[in-house]
Order: C-alpha cells, then structure tokens, then sequence
C-alpha cells in the first residue's frame, strides 16, 4: 500500500471521527491535536518515523511515582 494511499485512508477517518457529535469540548480539542500531529507526521520521512519511534521506546519512564500514586 502506498504513502498516499494511507494518508487518504487516515485523512478520511479523521475526518468521520471529527464529524461524530462530541461529548465534551475536551474531546474535540484532543482530535483537533491529532489531526494536526498527524498532518505533520504525514511529511516525514520512514526513516524519520522510525527514529522517532525508537527514542520513544528507548526514553526510560520513571515508574516510582506511578506506582505510589496507583497504591494510595
């Protein structure tokens, strides 16, 4: 499948899940992020992407506080 044949495809369901009636203004602010995120995203190289992706999973979480939090 093609770059631009993907793109279509995403183009389009951002575009239903826009048009569905929201529940809260805090939903359509989250989609209106994504929809822009992904408009940059789309440009990017594969390369860039997978970079991208890599750091994420190589950046560490610091898990300590998560854990207190969820304990309490």
């Amino acid at each position: 499948m093609s770059s631009s044949v993907i793109s279509n495809e995403n183009d389009n369901n951002f575009s239903d899940v826009s048009s569905i009636s929201l529940a809260t203004e805090e939903d359509s602010n989250i989609i209106t992020q994504c929809i822009n995120a992904w408009k940059e995203i789309q440009h990017k190289t594969q390369e860039e992407i997978e970079s991208k992706i890599k750091e994420y999973l190589e950046t560490p979480i610091p898990i300590q506080g998560f854990l207190q939090i969820n304990q309490s």
